[in-house]
């Protein structure tokens, strides 16, 4: 009976590791959902750190990659909206720093849609990272050019 439990445990930790790295995969092409239920649906924690070694949640990754289609579906299954990566940063700060990025690069329009829809599901502005920062000071040390777009979209 040890045995079978054993092997029933390395079955479920190697699926939840496939899964895992197929959400990761996923993200990368753009995708995640899909994947992201997958992992989730297999017994993955949503709140669990995918890469341990920078402590990011699923909902981190979401916000990296401005995926607010992740995001309604993270906040659905319960994601802790202020969850903090080993920086400190919560979604809202990778969601900044990533979508000013976009907007500089042109990919994007300057609304930060993924930022606002995390804000609009109860994540908080107010949050500081290990560096003290808030959502609003990332904006803030990029330009003011950014901080007039932050101001007027998030607040």
């Amino acid at each position: 009976a040890e045995t079978a439990h054993a092997a029933a445990t390395a079955v479920k930790t190697f699926m939840l590791d496939a899964a895992r790295l197929a959400f990761l995969n996923a993200l990368n092409d753009g995708g995640g959902v899909t994947e992201a239920v997958a992992y989730l649906d297999a017994g993955g924690d949503i709140d669990a750190a995918i890469v341990p070694m920078i402590e990011q949640t699923l909902l981190h990754y979401a916000a990296t990659n401005r995926n607010t289609e992740l995001v309604d579906l993270l906040a659905r299954r319960g994601a802790d909206l202020n969850a903090w990566n080993a920086l400190g940063m919560t979604a809202v700060h990778l969601a900044i720093t990533h979508e000013i990025d976009a907007v500089l690069m042109q990919w994007q329009e300057p609304d930060f849609p993924c930022a606002r829809r995390l804000v609009e599901l109860g994540a908080s502005l107010d949050a500081m990272d290990n560096l003290g920062r808030t959502p609003r000071d990332i904006a803030k040390q990029h330009s003011p050019l950014m901080l007039d777009l932050f101001d007027e979209v998030m607040t």
